[in-house]
């Protein structure tokens, strides 16, 4: 609660479990924004749906050639995420990790 009003933060799967919210009419916005690789966050108050954020992580410079010289030392290499699949897909494209798992 902020100043008596309902407040909610979270990931679209909250939304359609824990609350009483239909996500008819962003569905597609959702996963075209998770399509792009973004965790998406949708915002409520007092029970009414009132905006959608979408944010991706930045991979640094240094992030691919850690991964080749670790490769380069026989390490297999995956990462596990709790991020929806297709930002975790993009990141190991990016650092060239092919393994990659979403944990629940």
């Amino acid at each position: 609660m902020v100043e008596s009003k309902k407040i909610i933060i979270a990931n679209p799967s909250y939304f359609k479990t824990q609350t009483n919210h239909t996500l008819i009419g962003i569905e597609e916005k959702i996963n075209k924004l998770e399509g792009q690789g973004k965790t998406v966050m949708l915002i409520s108050i007092d029970d009414q749906l009132v905006g959608i954020i979408a944010v991706a992580d930045e991979v640094k410079n240094s992030s691919k050639r850690a991964v080749q010289r670790l490769k380069q030392m026989g390490l297999k290499i995956m990462i596990l995420s709790g991020d929806n699949k297709n930002s975790v897909k993009m990141i190991g494209e990016m650092v060239g990790i092919k393994h990659v798992e979403k944990q629940k």
